[in-house]
């Protein structure tokens, strides 16, 4: 539970900068980027793969992120709900594979609501 509550307290806090330094990219533009890189991706969250996988998908293809059990506490997601994300691109040099963590997650309609407000910090 600390991490939890140290996790939502630090993505509060970094947000703002967060955004301010963040590229605002589509799926298939993300294989061109370096890893550590902080993008925003708007679009679809397609299928949960497992445990904290998912397929997001845009008009351009789809990317798997990586998105903390915290940042979905209490927040239903249907089908066509557009999401603006915000997050850090993370590839394997073994193996290729491309994985974006998510640190926030918006309502692409209105980005002043966020989809999942932190508890316990305010």
């Amino acid at each position: 539970m600390k991490k939890i509550i140290y996790f939502l307290f630090l993505v509060s806090v970094s947000f703002p900068a967060f955004a301010q330094t963040s590229l605002d990219v589509t799926a298939s533009q993300i294989e061109y980027l370096e890893s550590g890189e902080n993008i925003i991706l708007t679009g679809d969250v397609i299928q949960h793969i497992k445990g904290d996988e998912y397929l997001f998908a845009d008009q351009t293809g789809r990317v798997i992120i990586k998105v903390n059990e915290a940042l979905w506490k209490g927040r239903t997601i249907h089908d066509n709900d557009v999401l603006r994300l915000y997050g850090t691109i993370e590839k394997d040099s073994f193996d290729g594979s491309i994985i974006v963590y998510i640190h926030l997650i918006l309502n692409g309609e209105d980005e002043k609501i966020p989809v999942s407000r932190p508890t316990g910090i305010f």
